[in-house]
C-alpha cells in the first residue's frame, strides 16, 4: 500500500499543467515541431525558467487510456541512465497526452549518417565508435542493470538522439514491454516495430526477448560503420535487398571491410580494428549469420560486446554503474571467453 502511495505520489510530482507546454511549444506551432512519429508529433519548447524541452504530443487514436499512459510515465521515471533520454514529465488533461522529456541538441543518429552530408562529416570514426560504445551500454543498462527489464523493441537510427557531445541517447519507449524477473521471452499478435530492424522470430512469430534489441543494435553497427541504410541497399547500381546480406556476402568473400561498403575518407584500418572487436564480441557463428539467422539462443549477452570494446570500456565506467571487475564476472558466468 506504501509503495502504491509513493508512485501515485512520483507521478503526480512530474504532472506539467497542459498550459504551460502549451506555452512552452508556441501552441504546438509547425516552427517548433521537431519530427513525427507513429504515436504522434515531437515539439521544442522552452519552459517559464529557460529549459529547453522536447515534447511528445500523443496522436488521438494512440490508443493508452489514462491509466496505461500513467504506468508508462511511471515506468520512465525509473529509467536514469546517461545513454537514455530523460523523462521530466507529462501532461494529460482532456484528451491530450504530452510526455515531457530532456531536450537533446544535436539531430537523431539517422541525420547524421544518411540525410545530411554536411552532418555526416562530422562523423569520424573515433565518433561512431563511441556513438556505438553509448548504445550498446544504454541498452545494457535496460536489460540488466536497471530495477527493471525492459525489451525496447524500436531500436533504430531515427531513435538514437545525439546530445551535444556527440554522446548517443535512446529514445523513444512506446512499444517498450517490461519483462519479469524470472521472465525471458514475450509473444504478441500485434508486432509492432520498424521492418529492417526487427529479428525473423519476432517479425514471423511475434516473439520477442532481450535478443531482439540485441539483433536491432547489430543492425545499428552496420549502418553506423558503412554510413549506409539496411533496407533498400544498393552495390554498385544493383539493388541486393539489405546491408545485412551485403556484409555477409562480403565476409564470405575475405573483404573484412564489407567490401568497400564503408564511406570514402574513413580510415580502413579503423573499420577492421572495429569489425575484429565485433567478431569477438558475436562470435563466429554469429557473424557467419550477420545477426541475422542465427537461433537467439547461440547469441552471447549484450555485455560481451562492451568487453570485446576495450578502448571504450573502461573509460568512466563508473558513470555508467557498471564495473570493469564486475562486468569481467558476469562475462565468466556467460560462458564468453576471450
Amino acid at each position: 500500500m506504501a509503495q502504491n502511495v509513493d508512485e501515485i505520489s512520483t507521478v503526480e510530482s512530474l504532472q506539467y499543467a497542459f498550459s504551460t507546454i502549451k506555452a512552452a511549444t508556441n501552441n504546438f506551432s509547425d516552427h517548433n515541431k521537431l519530427g513525427q512519429g507513429g504515436f504522434g508529433g515531437v515539439y521544442k519548447g522552452k519552459l517559464p525558467n529557460g529549459q529547453e524541452i522536447a515534447v511528445k504530443r500523443l496522436s488521438m487514436d494512440s490508443g493508452q487510456g489514462d491509466m496505461e499512459f500513467k504506468n508508462e510515465v511511471l515506468l520512465l521515471a525509473k529509467l536514469q541512465h546517461r545513454n537514455l533520454v530523460r523523462l521530466l514529465g507529462f501532461s494529460l488533461e482532456g484528451m491530450e497526452k504530452l510526455l515531457v522529456y530532456e531536450f537533446v541538441q544535436n539531430a537523431s543518429l539517422d541525420n547524421f549518417i544518411f540525410v545530411d552530408s554536411v552532418r555526416h562529416s562530422e562523423l569520424d570514426w573515433d565518433r561512431r565508435y563511441k556513438i556505438i560504445g553509448g548504445i550498446a551500454r544504454g541498452i545494457l543498462y535496460l536489460h540488466e542493470d536497471s530495477r527493471l527489464r525492459i525489451i525496447h523493441r524500436d531500436l533504430k537510427a531515427s531513435n538514437i538522439l545525439l546530445d551535444k557531445e556527440m554522446s548517443p541517447k535512446i529514445a523513444d519507449f512506446g512499444m517498450a514491454r517490461l519483462f519479469g524477473q524470472d521472465e525471458t521471452q514475450g509473444n504478441t499478435s500485434q508486432v509492432v516495430g520498424t521492418y529492417g530492424y526487427m529479428p525473423p522470430e519476432y517479425l514471423i512469430h511475434g516473439q520477442f526477448s532481450v535478443k531482439s534489441d540485441v539483433y536491432s543494435f547489430g543492425v545499428l553497427v552496420l549502418e553506423i560503420i558503412s554510413g549506409r541504410r539496411n533496407n533498400g541497399f544498393r552495390s554498385g547500381g544493383d539493388s541486393i535487398g539489405d546491408l545485412l546480406s551485403f556484409a555477409w556476402k562480403s565476409w564470405q568473400e575475405g573483404r573484412g571491410r564489407c567490401g568497400g561498403s564503408t564511406n570514402h575518407g574513413l580510415s580502413g584500418a579503423y573499420v577492421e580494428q572495429l569489425l575484429h572487436n565485433l567478431k569477438l564480441a558475436f562470435g563466429a557463428r554469429i557473424l557467419r549469420r550477420h545477426c541475422l539467422c542465427v537461433p537467439r539462443k547461440m547469441m552471447p549477452p549484450l555485455l560481451t560486446y562492451i568487453r570485446a570494446e576495450s578502448p571504450i570500456k573502461c573509460r568512466g565506467e563508473a558513470d555508467y554503474g557498471v564495473g570493469c571487475d564486475h562486468a569481467e564476472q558476469r562475462i565468466r558466468k556467460s560462458g564468453c571467453a576471450f
